[in-house]
């Protein structure tokens, strides 16, 4: 299970949200800049970034489920987060602005009548 909790310094507020559709993925975060001098030759730099982290998470969720997500967004967007997640307590802010969902498919009514695609993306400072 996904667990966000905020705000990081004393958490008032869970949401649970099911395992991530395809785990986390861990994002680069350097910059590659090619040069070309005037003889031909080609120098290469990297700007490595801060010592921050960033994640990725995609998740499949029922439409009510998304609307709970997406209040949590709304009142925590500004504020350090913290994310349990396989074993591992992640903390951090949310960098999404704003947060995008696309319907990708029917749910029972009950559910709220369609499942919807979101993805989560945290920056972890270093």
């Amino acid at each position: 299970m996904f667990r966000l909790a905020a705000p990081a310094s004393g958490p008032l507020t869970t949401t649970l949200l099911p395992n991530p559709k395809f785990s986390d993925h861990d994002r680069l975060r350097a910059t590659v800049t090619i040069r070309r001098t005037i003889d031909g030759a080609i120098h290469t730099y990297v700007k490595k970034k801060s010592k921050s982290k960033s994640y990725l998470w995609d998740f499949k969720l029922t439409k009510n489920k998304a609307l709970e997500l997406l209040e949590f967004y709304k009142a925590y967007n500004a504020d350090e987060v913290l994310v349990y997640w396989e074993d591992r307590t992640y903390r951090g802010y949310i960098k999404n602005n704003p947060l995008e969902a696309s319907t990708e498919g029917t749910a029972l009514e009950s559910l709220g009548g369609s499942y919807v695609r979101a993805t989560i993306e945290l920056e972890e400072k270093g």
